[in-house]
């Protein structure tokens, strides 16, 4: 909040966000109020705590009006989130204030004390290059008790929250020597219904429900959105096991190096203790058969992918 006069509040009665006016006709929107409304002794002190949300309504979103790119010459406020508002709370010690000044305060006030900060281990690093944070598992189940989605979230003291997408993990594909995706791999899009959700930190859990609403402005035929989803499902188990094949040749294709590997060396210390440069016929013979088949190899691979090798 900027230190400005608050001239009026307002809750959204179907959302339950609370719009606040300021002076200088600015408007400050705090999504879904509902967590507030349930805070209790017991909420605020136990390890972990999920609190109750309103329904998470799937969308079709689109390029709004206006240029794509506008800079600093067009202000645009932030949209809500889209997906399903998880909010929790966290009290173990040691996590981090969401106030980065009042985290900064205690930080030095533990080093002035001479308190060393506990990592537990050797720092993990994000993609930033920066020390990774204290991270709070989430996890997604379905109406079959199958786990569809496992993400993590920075965990602070206190209040926390964090964004379901409405989709589930995404289909498991070879891995690279590096990424070639622009954007996060995302996979499908759930059906309406209702999700089991978990949050646990630091060996401690809470669970409890979201209900996924389907668009009300787009109609499907009867079972359409079934269908769809039972084809994701064919597509992307037929994409898990061409992934698994792919596993299973590259890790072929290293033993069969290692062979030959330890093959060659063998051979080598065999001439060189008869003081010969000749090769012996069990050699060769052992050379033409793993070419051979690292040739075949090769062609089951291209024939599945293209690998960071090619």
């Amino acid at each position: 909040m900027p230190a400005v006069p608050v001239y009026d509040l307002a809750i959204h009665p179907r959302e339950h966000d609370l719009l606040i006016a300021t002076h200088g006709r600015g408007i400050l929107v705090l999504d879904d109020i509902r967590p507030l409304r349930s805070l209790t002794t017991e909420a605020l002190t136990a390890p972990v705590h999920l609190f109750a949300g309103g329904a998470a309504v799937q969308a079709r979103q689109g390029q709004g009006a206006g240029s794509r790119t506008p800079g600093v010459s067009d202000f645009r406020g932030d949209n809500r989130p889209y997906g399903a508002v998880i909010t929790y709370s966290l009290t173990s010690a040691g996590l981090p204030h969401p106030d980065e000044e009042i985290e900064r305060a205690r930080r030095e006030d533990r080093r002035k004390s001479g308190k060393a900060e506990s990592t537990g281990g050797a720092a993990e690093f994000g993609r930033d290059g920066r020390p990774k944070k204290p991270q709070a598992e989430i996890q997604i189940w379905d109406a079959a008790g199958k786990k569809i989605r496992t993400f993590e979230q920075d965990a602070t003291l206190g209040v926390n929250r964090a964004i379901w997408d409405l989709r589930r993990d995404s289909f498991k594909k070879a891995a690279r020597k590096r990424s070639d995706d622009f954007f996060p791999r995302r996979g499908p899009d759930v059906l309406p219904g209702t999700y089991k959700v978990k949050v646990t930190y630091g060996g401690k859990s809470a669970e409890g429900s979201v209900l996924v609403s389907p668009d009300p402005r787009v109609t499907y035929a009867d079972g359409a959105r079934e269908a769809n989803a039972a084809a994701i499902d064919e597509l992307g188990a037929l994409i898990e096991d061409t992934a698994k094949a792919i596993e299973r040749v590259t890790r072929t294709k290293a033993d069969l190096k290692l062979v030959l590997d330890r093959a060659k060396k063998r051979e080598d210390d065999r001439k060189k203790l008869a003081g010969t440069s000749e090769t012996s016929a069990e050699a060769k013979a052992l050379e033409q058969e793993g070419k051979a088949l690292r040739e075949k190899i090769e062609k089951v691979e291209r024939a599945l992918w293209i690998s960071d090798d090619f």
